[in-house]
């Protein structure tokens, strides 16, 4: 059959990385071929139905395999190319007074009585899972601005459409095909429906918060190395570290908080 052969060709396309192009001839392939199902409906012949049928869930099938991996490393790609202007989105949105935390002890040393112990046996992740579950909504909508552009380039915005528009015609053959024969009665398929860009802007915030994940264990392994980076370099190697315990911190740590050793005054102060 023809739709065989250009689909073995799409194929080659794929080995030598024209995805693009494999995906594009796969979706003429689907959207031919849902024509002629209908016609091999009405012919009445049941062989042929289901010969017709199966031509059309193959070529589905490849169209769909064709933008899997592009699908797969969106979230990926589009990352890699922000990475800067998505890290300074994320800092702008929690540098501030709009998000609150409550029982931060929790958070870095995990139970009561939060010592040594609690703080070892603390989930590494503890602090970047507060700080999405706390601003994942403002940071979907803040990075869609950020990202929109390679949104509207990337291989997978240029495909999608093309896809859906011929699983369309395909549900819809299959749909009058069920209207006509009892046996595939309760078969019928609705539109698919996906919001392209939403799902991006998910996928590279895992991509995003993946990262995060990996730089907080870092942290926590050895915290001295990034006090500098901080604005309380000497107290933030003991808050994670669980030593001394919670409940061994005195007035004198949160009036020195600041405090820098290297300079022997706050950060902020002449």
């Amino acid at each position: 059959m023809q739709w065989i052969k250009k689909t073995e060709q799409a194929k080659d396309w794929m080995g030598s990385g024209m995805a693009a192009e494999a995906a594009k001839a796969a979706l003429d392939i689907a959207s031919k071929t849902a024509d002629k199902v209908t016609d091999v409906a009405a012919s009445a012949s049941g062989f042929m139905m289901e010969k017709g049928l199966t031509g059309l869930g193959a070529a589905l099938d490849f169209a769909i395999e064709a933008i899997d991996k592009p699908f797969a490393d969106v979230g990926k790609d589009i990352f890699n190319d922000k990475k800067d202007a998505i890290i300074e989105c994320y800092c702008t949105i929690i540098d501030g007074e709009k998000f609150k935390i409550t029982d931060p002890q929790n958070t870095v040393r995990g139970k009561a009585p939060w010592g040594e112990a609690e703080y070892k046996a603390c989930d590494t992740s503890n602090c970047v899972r507060l700080m999405q579950n706390l601003c994942l909504a403002e940071q979907k909508t803040e990075m869609l601005k950020i990202v929109q552009d390679r949104i509207n380039e990337h291989i997978v915005t240029r495909v999608w459409n093309d896809l859906i528009k011929a699983y369309e015609k395909c549900i819809e053959a299959l749909n009058k095909i069920t209207t006509q024969y009892e046996i595939l009665k309760g078969l019928e398929r609705e539109p698919f429906k996906l919001d392209l860009g939403e799902y991006i802007v998910h996928q590279t915030i895992v991509e995003f918060y993946k990262l995060m994940m990996d730089q907080e264990a870092e942290i926590r392994k050895e915290p001295s190395k990034f006090a500098k980076k901080t604005k309380m370099p000497e107290v933030f190697p003991l808050l994670f570290s669980g030593n001394p315990a919670y409940d061994a911190f005195t007035l004198s740590h949160y009036a020195n908080m600041e405090r820098n050793k290297f300079l022997g005054v706050p950060e902020d102060r002449p």
